[in-house]
């Protein structure tokens, strides 16, 4: 750690260890927190691993162990739970809460929103929104989905603008498009 570096908080062993004068106002608490940060700013990490590879990320909330631990270039993202979008290196703007919610990913995407126990596990799509535990679940590239509900969407892989709502709902359903063909009528 630069001792030149301003306005930073670090608590715990290796703690924001590489942050330079450049990252500030930052605060990593829990053993590794924040370990590589070199340039971040304004991120907040509270737990074990928490932020801990993330060496340009700015504006992020990583609360619970191993929160974050891979997003090395996010922006503006918040996980909560343990394994909270942990593998994920890039991908911002998402918000997840729950144990595991968003874990498996690379690329976690951008505007996500993930609530719940594993809810969007393998997600790399955009704007997608899981509401309940293993909701889109297996979601992988799908975008613009929305799935309230336990397991809603679970199956869901690639599929894009679906909405599901309830417990099981729409496992895995086809995009589905509408036409209506409106005819005048005559007065006799």
């Amino acid at each position: 750690m630069d001792p030149s570096t301003g306005r930073n908080v670090f608590l715990g062993f290796q703690s924001g260890l590489n942050n330079n004068s450049a990252g500030f106002d930052n605060v990593y608490i829990g053993f590794k927190s924040g370990l590589s940060n070199t340039d971040g700013e304004f991120n907040t990490a509270l737990g074990s691993f928490a932020l801990q590879n993330a060496s340009n990320s700015y504006s992020n909330t990583a609360i619970g162990s191993y929160a974050m631990q891979n997003a090395i270039s996010s922006v503006q993202s918040t996980a909560v739970g343990t394994g909270a979008l942990t593998t994920a290196t890039t991908g911002s703007y998402n918000q997840v809460f729950g144990y595991h919610a968003m874990f498996s990913t690379a690329s976690a995407g951008t505007f996500n929103c993930a609530y719940g126990y594993e809810s969007l596990l393998n997600n790399t799509g955009g704007f997608n929104c899981g509401y309940g535990n293993w909701s889109l679940k297996l979601n992988s590239t799908g975008t613009l989905n929305s799935a309230f509900g336990y397991s809603s969407l679970f199956s869901n892989n690639n599929g894009t603008s679906n909405a599901a709502f309830g417990e099981n709902s729409s496992q895995a359903i086809p995009p589905v498009t509408i036409i209506a063909v409106l005819e005048p009528t005559q007065d006799l």
